[in-house]
């Protein structure tokens, strides 16, 4: 479903290149299991520090007065959904097997 005109075209152009990165880590992890881990790990430790600095800059805009309260709620919305994906991965990939 094409939204053409409704993004701002480096919005798009992030979004973008966001997964192509994703799909080049997929393409070049099946070296093994460990590696694709390893990688993964370094992944999420610089997604969840991206997303704490994205509050700091959406808490500055919003003291400035240049972010009114429904945008702030809105975009931290957004962070929360985000980082609670990561830490959901992350404690899945932390489980024990099943032991029958």
């Amino acid at each position: 479903m094409s939204q053409e005109g409704r993004f701002a075209p480096e919005v798009i152009e992030g979004i973008r290149a966001q997964y192509q990165d994703r799909l080049r880590f997929n393409r070049h992890s099946s070296d093994g299991d460990t590696r694709h881990r390893e990688l993964s790990e370094v992944h999420e430790e610089i997604e969840l520090a991206l997303i704490g600095t994205e509050r700091n800059e959406v808490d500055q805009q919003f003291r400035k007065g240049t972010l009114n309260g429904e945008a702030r709620r809105r975009i931290e919305r957004e962070l929360d959904l985000r980082e609670t994906h990561l830490l959901d991965r992350r404690s899945e990939d932390v489980k024990p097997a099943a032991t029958c």
